[in-house]
């Protein structure tokens, strides 16, 4: 009877753990969910959305463009320099617009950290 009865106990016990390990990996499914989506959301908005480096009224600053400059070493340096929030999403935002109109003009100019992703865009772009 003692073996029968331990083997219960046992059993409760290792039942009440699996519905615990359940209980912990859904919770870490919902977290990973909430976490994509919030990141996802945040990067799509970045992309889209008037996302500035500063309020009004912001900060100039001096930047330039050489002939050889690729749009991703633009953003980069953009992002060095704070005028943007990403580079990645700006990059997105270019390869998103019409590649025909965004063609890097070599240049100094002068740019704010309240400017949206489109109108350094505008700045530092030429249309054809």
């Amino acid at each position: 009877m003692k073996e029968q009865q331990i083997s219960v106990i046992f059993q409760f016990i290792y039942h009440i753990l699996l519905i615990f390990v359940k209980l912990l990996a859904a919770l870490l499914v919902a977290v990973g969910l909430v976490t994509a989506c919030r990141g996802s959301y945040q990067f799509c908005y970045q992309v889209f959305g008037p996302v500035t480096a500063e309020e009004k009224p912001g900060t100039d600053r001096i930047f330039s463009v050489s002939e050889s400059d690729t749009m991703y070493q633009v953003a980069s340096r953009l992002e060095q320099e704070r005028l943007i929030v990403s580079r990645f999403s700006f990059y997105m935002r270019v390869q998103l617009s019409d590649t025909a109109q965004t063609k890097l003009q070599p240049g100094e100019y002068t740019l704010n950290t309240c400017m949206d992703y489109g109108e350094i865009i505008d700045e530092l772009t030429v249309s054809e």
